[in-house]
């Protein structure tokens, strides 16, 4: 589960934020960051208001750099590899939990969990679908099934590779990312019910 899961936090991050336009303008719907490491000015930080005027989220990552952006700062989202090595969960319970109390505040939402679900199994659907082509003696149609299955683990293992991540993550890919696409549909379910996921001692109204 942490060597599927835990690096396509990442490789979401890279497929749904446009760089460009997060690097270009203030506006707080394009703020992200990675919970785990922030580097702040302290002034900008005590401005903003800090961790206490995100005390009733769980989702750091995208609550305080929005929190930033309200108050008129700029945030931007920058490559950590070298500056430090972070383990976020050290169980598979941990990292389900993990994830689904991020996806309420996320990407778990009705206007966005149809795309959101088309883009978890896509790779997956590739997989069965090169499957039935070839088993079918269909060869065009299975070749490019097959094809663009290995260019998504290829830039998965490009990723793996540049970002230090465990190599196997990108083998693991189109099986991890169903399994976080279904896990945004139960977040989703909690949410409707009502139910909250706690964290670190946290748990928003």
């Amino acid at each position: 589960m942490e060597k599927g899961l835990v690096p396509l936090m990442h490789f979401v991050l890279l497929g749904f934020l446009p760089m460009w336009r997060m690097q270009s303008s203030k506006h707080p719907a394009y703020a992200a960051g990675c919970g785990q490491l922030f580097m702040a000015d302290a002034r900008a930080y005590r401005s903003a208001g800090g961790h206490a005027a995100i005390k009733g989220s769980r989702h750091d990552g995208i609550t305080l750099p929005r929190t930033f952006r309200n108050a008129g700062f700029m945030t931007d989202v920058v490559d950590g590899t070298d500056l430090a090595d972070v383990r976020m969960y050290r169980s598979s319970a941990e990292v389900i939990r993990g994830v689904l109390k991020n996806a309420d505040e996320a990407l778990a939402r009705p206007a966005l969990i149809v795309p959101v679900t088309l883009f978890c199994f896509a790779p997956l659907a590739s997989l069965i679908g090169c499957m039935i082509f070839l088993v079918d003696r269909n060869n065009t149609a299975g070749s490019l099934m097959l094809l663009s299955l290995v260019a998504a683990c290829l830039s998965r293992l490009a990723a793996a590779r540049r970002f230090s991540q465990p190599l196997v993550s990108a083998f693991l890919h189109p099986f991890a990312l169903p399994l976080f696409g279904v896990l945004q549909w139960v977040s989703l379910s909690f949410r409707l019910s009502g139910r909250r996921i706690a964290w670190r001692g946290r748990l928003q109204s």
